[in-house]
């Protein structure tokens, strides 16, 4: 995790400067900072400006668990030997389903009043917030009420 900045990059203890929560590893993207690069789909820093001359690249604030951690319930072979089942995606029958719930919602005026609704998503919570006011609750439950949902 190197959250106290005690570990150089290559995993060995500090006795310099060592940024807290930064990759001990020495990761960098694959195609460095180059936005012409045959693998241009794969993660990279982003650049960044303000328009006024100041550019920054994004860097991860989280904890980075590093090469260090172990595996709690498998051993490090079993939990490599673990390989998922390829799922059985059928586009063809999929997409007939979108255009079956497309064609019910076309001529169903409830479902599209339902869908405006649920679409504006501050109308949602402010609702939800007011039912839960009206039942007397304390403007101290009503915040805890909100923070849990709006957290959640």
């Amino acid at each position: 995790y190197n959250m106290y900045g005690d570990l150089n990059r290559d995993g060995t203890p500090c006795d310099g400067r060592c940024p807290r929560f930064t990759d001990p590893t020495g990761y960098r993207p694959v195609h460095g900072y180059d936005t012409n690069a045959a693998q241009k789909f794969r993660w990279q820093p982003i650049l960044e400006e303000n328009g006024r001359g100041f550019f920054s690249r994004q860097e991860h604030v989280t904890p980075h668990i590093g090469t260090l951690a172990k595996h709690a319930f498998l051993s490090d072979d079993d939990f490599q030997r673990r390989v998922a089942p390829k799922p059985s995606y059928n586009y063809d029958d999929e997409s007939l389903a979108v255009i079956e719930r497309l064609k019910a919602t076309a001529t169903d005026d409830l479902k599209k009043a339902k869908i405006e609704f649920y679409d504006n998503k501050i109308k949602v919570i402010f609702a939800v917030i007011a039912t839960a006011a009206s039942y007397g609750t304390s403007f101290e439950q009503l915040l805890n009420f909100v923070v849990g949902i709006t957290a959640s």
